[in-house]
């Protein structure tokens, strides 16, 4: 296939190296590992989930995270039904995260844990475009999402929702926009950088020669 997009790129890769092990992890004192296609079922599960909850392309969706398989998952997950990935710094504090929030207009916001909760929840009355929070960990935080029964929603219904979601990221073209990264804001409110899949796709290109 033509790679022209992060979609088109993440589709071949998972067709063309498909892996026993695309992940590696540490877990409860030992390591834990995914395989590819299993990553991809947790990342279709996850696009279901989003279109469930009426993310539509072009919606922003904000990732408050440190490294993790999660963050890989949801930022696949997003970039398969059009939405834009708005990574946030996990170290920022609760007012940080509001401005970024408000100003990319971000409709969900994926938090690592419960600490990263407590950080939105000091400022989410102060966020309107805001409608869903969902934590990768356990969460015991009122209007909060568990990651698992996001990704439970998906997988009972992707059966219903797999079309859309190839329909959706066939349509992706290398102009259209994939993330928004923001500066340091050292002199002055954080930047939105808008980085495009082609930019990406090409920088990939560049690597790979």
């Amino acid at each position: 296939m033509e790679v022209r997009t992060l979609t088109d790129l993440y589709r071949h890769s998972l067709r063309a190296h498909p892996r026993d092990i695309a992940f590696r992890w540490r877990s409860d004192g030992g390591w834990a590992d995914l395989s590819s296609a299993d990553f991809e079922d947790r990342v279709h599960s996850c696009a279901a989930g989003l279109l469930i909850h009426g993310v539509q392309a072009g919606d922003r969706v904000a990732l408050l995270s440190e490294n993790r398989l999660e963050w890989a998952l949801v930022d696949f997950a997003c970039l398969m039904v059009g939405a834009i990935v708005v990574p946030i710094y996990p170290t920022l504090l609760a007012e940080q995260i509001e401005y970024l929030l408000q100003d990319s207009g971000a409709v969900a916001l994926f938090c690592s844990t419960d600490e990263q909760v407590a950080k939105i929840q000091r400022v989410r009355d102060r966020c309107p475009s805001l409608r869903e929070v969902i934590c990768f960990e356990a969460a015991s935080s009122p209007n909060t999402l568990p990651m698992e029964k996001l990704l439970e929603l998906g997988r009972m219904n992707l059966d219903d929702k797999r079309a859309e979601i190839e329909r959706r990221a066939d349509e992706k073209q290398p102009d259209d926009i994939a993330t928004i990264i923001y500066t340091s804001g050292t002199t002055g409110q954080p930047k939105g950088v808008m980085l495009t899949h082609g930019n990406i796709v090409e920088n990939v290109r560049g690597v790979a020669r």
